[in-house]
């Protein structure tokens, strides 16, 4: 199929009727040899903070790259960082410290996750690793008794689907660049899981393995908080409290809403996609997969009693950022989970009668 340039793409929209009623309201921009969708159709807008709102966006640009013969990328409103030549080097991350990260490529530098990052196995990483204190005493020991086998060596990670960990190899620098070496190494996936959450907490990255680290109790601790730590039920969380207020959504179906909602992700939720540590960075969202297993999870619950959300919170608005909320606050319970071993914790407590 024809490769359209964007002026083709805009003409085809607006001469054809199906299409003009469809993306009605859309802008583009050309950049990086790409079309960068920057303002949604009408269509597509209203049904924004929707809980199928993700699968109308990816119908639409799919459509939309049928049309165009190439990739349409949705911004959300992020800017378009300016692809780099291919000539630039591995930019180390922004955070000092000894994990260097960049594109495959050598492009687009500074992102909240890279396609590739770079780490020598020392004693100097373990004593990084040690202090970012991401971990509990259990998986340190693993991850330090797993390394042993491959002190001394560099070893590079790619990544692919919005940072997922897909390969991983040894590599020696060769007149000024780093290329395969042949040391063989075989991590266990509870260190790949551990490196990636010290990672992911020290240098404000969103990287995910196929399988978070293992917090057994993890729908316990949202349901019912846990007994001496300090940590309340989700509906109890003063910002869901507010929340709430602020929607001034108080019963659904005849229950306080907070403790409804909980309930209903404590049957539905199987867990999350990705651990991030820092939400202050509003270009990480783009990185939440865990927005859309919560969205989902609330979705089917509500749809097994053939009902819908927006009976009860009619503002898409507020749907999204409650999703949003949930996103951030249950990250924190499953990194408590895993940061203080939790799951100990929970198990006696659950043998002496009490949550």
């Amino acid at each position: 199929m024809k490769k359209l340039t964007l002026f083709e793409l805009n003409q085809k929209i607006e001469s054809e009727k199906r299409l003009n009623i469809q993306f009605k309201g859309c802008e583009f921009k050309e950049a990086n040899d790409k079309i960068y969708m920057i303002k949604l159709p009408k269509q597509l807008e209203k049904h924004k903070g929707s809980l199928d709102f993700d699968k109308k966006l990816k119908s639409a640009l799919k459509n939309l790259e049928a049309i165009a013969g190439q990739e349409i990328v949705f911004t959300n409103g992020e800017p378009i960082e300016l692809e780099q030549p291919e000539s630039v080097s591995i930019e180390s991350s922004v955070v000092d410290g000894l994990i260097k990260f960049s594109a495959s490529s050598g492009k687009i530098r500074n992102l909240p996750v890279n396609s590739m990052f770079r780490l020598k196995v020392d004693e100097a990483l373990i004593k990084e690793i040690e202090e970012t204190k991401a971990l509990n005493n259990r998986l340190l020991d693993e991850l330090k008794n797993d390394l042993d086998y491959a002190l001394g060596l560099i070893l590079q990670f790619e990544t692919k689907n919005k940072g997922l960990i897909s390969n991983y190899y040894a590599v020696v620098k060769k007149d000024k660049k780093f290329v395969k070496s042949g040391d063989a190494v075989n991590l266990s996936e509870s260190t790949i899981q551990s490196l990636v959450l010290h990672i992911n907490k020290k240098y404000k990255k969103a990287f995910r393995t196929s399988e978070l680290p293992t917090f057994t109790h993890f729908k316990e601790a949202f349901m019912y908080g846990v007994s001496g730590q300090h940590i309340k039920p989700l509906h109890d969380a003063q910002e869901v409290v507010e929340q709430f207020k602020a929607m001034r959504c108080k019963t659904i179906l005849g229950r306080p809403a907070a403790e409804f909602l909980t309930k209903a992700l404590y049957q539905e939720l199987d867990g999350l996609d990705v651990l991030i540590y820092d939400y202050t960075n509003p270009r990480i969202s783009a990185y939440d997969t865990n927005k859309t297993l919560i969205a989902n999870a609330i979705n089917n619950f509500f749809n097994k009693i053939n009902d819908d959300l927006a009976q009860y919170i009619s503002n898409a608005n507020a749907r999204r950022d409650l999703i949003e909320l949930y996103s951030k606050i249950l990250c924190d319970y499953y990194i408590k989970g895993v940061q203080h071993d939790l799951d100990v914790i929970i198990a006696s407590n659950m043998r002496e009668g009490k949550h």
